[in-house]
């Protein structure tokens, strides 16, 4: 994780497994009837003078490596999205020691 994260709190909620995550959201959305897209958001250079929208950010950003949902209709307001508790899927821990404690593999 970039070190500028730690700008955003001292502690991170980390989910091992997202699709598990993701399974739940889409879940809750489809009972609703609400349609929702999620991705990975795309970095665009800094001067880009184009669309932006939900899904596109400036690279000076790129270290947030942000993951978006965004819904499209349904109630209109502030949403609250229902999923339950995550505690089976995910762990809190510390956000400065992320970069200890977990490791990535493709």
């Amino acid at each position: 994780m970039d070190e500028r994260n730690l700008r955003f709190g001292d502690h991170a909620l980390v989910v091992p497994n997202p699709q598990q995550f993701i399974d739940r959201i889409a879940s809750h959305l489809k009972t609703q009837g609400i349609n929702g897209r999620a991705d990975l958001v795309e970095y665009v250079d800094d001067k880009h003078t184009g669309d932006v929208g939900p899904f596109r950010k400036l690279k000076r950003f790129a270290y947030q490596s942000e993951w978006r949902l965004v819904c499209y209709n349904g109630p209109s307001g502030v949403r609250k999205i229902v999923i339950g508790s995550i505690r089976d899927i995910s762990t809190i821990m510390l956000s400065k020691e992320i970069n200890e404690k977990i490791t990535i593999s493709s």
